[in-house]
C-alpha cells in the first residue's frame, strides 16, 4: 500500500462532509489508486512514476467529489431540521424539569421556598456568566467563529439550568437526610 496515495486522497476529502455517497466515492478511488499503482509498479515503473502515473490517470477527481457533495440548499434545510429538533428538544426538557420542579416546590414550607429561591437566582446568575465565558472562548479564544459560538448557546443554557432545577429540587430532599449539612 502507498501511503501517498492515502494521504492525496484523504486531502481531497478533508473539507467534504461525510455523507454515505462521499465515504462510497471515497473507498472507491482508494481502490482504484491503489489498484492501479501496483499495476505500475508491476510494470517496471518506480515508486514516483507510478504514483504521478496513478494520480493523472484519475482524471477529474474534483468533478466526482462535486457530485457528491450536498449543495447549499441541502446544508441550509439540514441546518433548519436540525435546530428545530435542537430547540423542541430543549423545551420538552425545560417542560419535563419545571413540571418535577413544581411537584417539589408543592411540598416546601415558605420559609423554604424563600431559601431555594434565593440560591436558585444565584445559580441562575452563575450560569450566565458561565455560559457567556463559553460563547467569549468559542468566538474569540478558540475562533470558532461567531455563528458557532452562539450556536452553542442555546443547549449550554439548558444544560446549566437544567442543572440549577435539578439541585434546587434536591436540596430539599438532602435536607431530610442530613440536615445539618444542608443548612443555607
Amino acid at each position: 500500500m502507498n501511503h501517498k496515495i492515502d494521504s492525496y486522497i484523504h486531502a481531497l476529502f478533508a473539507g467534504i462532509p461525510r455523507t454515505k455517497k462521499a465515504q462510497e466515492l471515497k473507498e472507491e478511488l482508494l481502490s482504484n489508486m491503489h489498484d492501479r499503482y501496483a499495476d505500475y509498479l508491476r510494470e517496471g515503473k518506480s515508486d514516483a512514476q507510478a504514483y504521478s502515473l496513478t494520480v493523472a490517470s484519475m482524471g477529474d477527481v474534483e468533478a466526482m467529489i462535486a457530485a457528491v457533495t450536498p449543495d447549499e440548499a441541502f446544508r441550509r434545510e439540514a441546518q433548519f431540521f436540525r435546530r428545530r429538533n435542537a430547540r423542541n428538544t430543549a423545551v420538552s426538557v425545560a417542560i419535563y424539569i419545571l413540571g418535577a420542579a413544581l411537584v417539589v416546590a408543592s411540598a416546601l414550607s415558605s420559609s423554604e421556598r424563600l431559601q431555594i429561591l434565593a440560591v436558585v437566582a444565584l445559580l441562575v446568575l452563575a450560569e450566565l456568566v458561565m455560559v457567556a465565558g463559553y460563547f467569549v472562548t468559542e468566538w474569540l479564544l478558540l475562533g470558532y467563529g461567531l455563528a458557532a459560538a452562539a450556536g452553542a448557546v442555546v443547549p449550554n443554557l439548558v444544560q446549566g439550568f437544567s442543572g440549577v432545577v435539578l439541585g434546587a429540587m434536591l436540596i430539599p430532599l438532602l435536607r431530610r437526610v442530613t440536615p445539618s449539612a444542608m443548612r443555607l
